[in-house]
């Protein structure tokens, strides 16, 4: 995969601010939400260390390996809805559904799969208080069995503030006889802490975030029919600790790190922020491209920005944050050019600037 290294411009000027977190912060149904797949080689554990009041996170070195969209759809089946629809008790009354996709230890999924194509899925439930998992959704070779938490795993209480705590149990099971010759059950314990609080620093911009710090101790057991052997539970423990970067407004983690601990050692499995649409079609990585004498001015910028480089620009192209183009131009043969982007509305933009000998791709703020 051909990727590229996009440079932030905010991180030295950016000021501390301590904020909090409340459930207008996050996803609600029918919104999706793109992200980047990082490099795991880019992350160490050190990066996991730093935390506390007044931190600085910078993880502007971060490298788009692939890009996902995540989507929260809602109840689409009989038995999800009779389940987890309006008819059920208060507190299984689902607000929207998603993939069980960073979650699901690999040993897990490799080790079943083997035999049964199976997928998991969690039912969510947002209210202004928290955010809870009531129930997990089990689909064997084709057939969905939505599975109603007997305790309900809490994830968020809200308001979310530095130093906030939370600890919850999870439980469930289901079995999918006579559609399948299976049983699956579930029990976590989970615990979070809001350890730290400051500015982050990605591809994607420079935040004010609160840093939350999960824990869960799961068991993952199935009873399934592998062939010739009789019928038999696997049960699967792990340990996963999830890192995660919130700030208001933008519905999703700025970056989440995901570990898996194993023998006591911590080993990072995922590594996903918020993004913009990337173009991984570029031979060259920005990151050596940068080096070149381009200088992009004022940023923030109200209505004329500056680009000086030393050479000669080829073109320049400003798009939105979903990759629509808003701005072209191009056989620019100046050393200093001038754009106007008055007309454009307040908000975030991404601008390419391509020369004889130096491309770079940067997050500019119109005010």
């Amino acid at each position: 995969m051909k990727k590229i290294l996009i440079p932030c411009l905010f991180f030295s000027t950016f000021s501390f601010t301590q904020i909090t977190i409340n459930s207008t912060d996050f996803l609600t149904a029918g919104d999706s939400v793109l992200s980047s797949i990082g490099e795991l080689n880019d992350v160490t554990n050190s990066h996991l260390i730093t935390t506390g009041p007044n931190s600085n996170w910078n993880f502007s070195f971060l490298d788009p390996n692939y890009q996902v969209t995540d989507h929260n759809r809602l109840l689409n089946s009989p038995l999800e809805s009779l389940t987890f629809g309006f008819l059920a008790p208060t507190q299984y009354q689902a607000s929207y559904v998603t993939d069980l996709l960073e979650n699901i230890p690999s040993s897990v999924s490799s080790l079943i799969n083997n035999y049964v194509n199976i997928k998991i899925t969690d039912y969510i439930r947002l209210t202004p208080d928290s955010l809870t998992i009531i129930g997990n959704g089990l689909t064997i070779n084709g057939f969905s069995m939505p599975m109603a938490y007997s305790k309900i795993e809490k994830n968020y209480d809200f308001p979310i503030q530095y130093n906030n705590s939370t600890f919850s149990r999870g439980e469930g099971e289901v079995d999918v006889n006579p559609f399948y010759n299976a049983k699956y059950k579930v029990k976590k314990n989970h615990t979070s802490l809001v350890d730290g609080w400051g500015v982050i620093t990605t591809p994607y911009g420079t935040f004010n975030a609160l840093r939350i710090k999960h824990e869960v101790s799961r068991v993952d057991s199935f009873l399934v029919a592998i062939p010739n052997l009789p019928l038999t539970w696997i049960a699967i423990p792990t340990l996963t600790r999830q890192y995660e970067w919130w700030t208001n407004n933008e519905k999703a983690p700025i970056l989440k790190i995901s570990t898996i601990v194993i023998d006591g050692n911590e080993i990072i499995s995922f590594v996903k922020y918020k993004d913009i649409v990337r173009d991984f079609s570029q031979s060259a990585n920005l990151n050596e491209l940068n080096k070149g004498q381009i200088s992009v001015f004022p940023n923030p910028v109200y209505e004329d920005l500056n680009i000086v480089n030393d050479g000669t620009v080829k073109k320049i192209e400003v798009t939105d944050l979903q990759g629509k183009r808003v701005l072209s131009f191009e056989n620019l043969n100046l050393n200093l050019n001038k754009i106007d982007i008055s007309n454009l509305e307040k908000g975030s933009y991404i601008i390419q600037i391509e020369t004889t000998n130096d491309k770079i791709i940067q997050k500019i703020e119109k005010m």
